[in-house]
């Protein structure tokens, strides 16, 4: 049951993630007509917000490998088919969450934090340092 929860609770953080990071992407990286810094501040936002489901994800390991373990599945398996065929995961418009997922494949920045979790996921986690008498 344990591990089942894992999955669920690594299936939302992971949904999370990508949307965060996909609209953060979207929204920093589009076209502005302005050019003032502050048109970048919502993007860096939803980057922030994807940086801390990032480290919930690691953070999750202590409960159970599962949870890393699916992020990063399913970050390489994204990853792959949208390198595979883009046209797939083509966005209509920029500046929104699939344009942003769009770019982070399209560079292949997702195969980079697939990594991250699957390597968090396969270190074993140690009982600490044993107390000296």
């Amino acid at each position: 049951m344990r591990q089942l929860l894992a999955g669920v609770v690594g299936l939302l953080l992971t949904g999370a993630f990508a949307l965060a990071a996909g609209r953060g992407v979207g929204l920093t990286f589009r076209p502005t007509t302005g050019g003032v810094p502050m048109d970048r501040a919502p993007g860096l936002a939803w980057l922030l917000a994807s940086g801390v489901f990032l480290g919930l994800l690691v953070l999750c390991r202590r409960y159970s490998p599962t949870v890393p373990l699916v992020a990063g599945v399913l970050l390489l398996v994204a990853t792959l088919v949208g390198m595979a065929s883009p046209q797939f995961l083509a966005p209509t418009s920029t500046g929104g969450a699939a344009f942003g997922m769009y770019v982070l494949n399209g560079y292949g920045l997702g195969v980079l934090f697939a990594t991250l979790l699957l390597v968090v996921a396969a270190v074993p986690v140690g009982k600490g340092r044993e107390q000296a008498s």
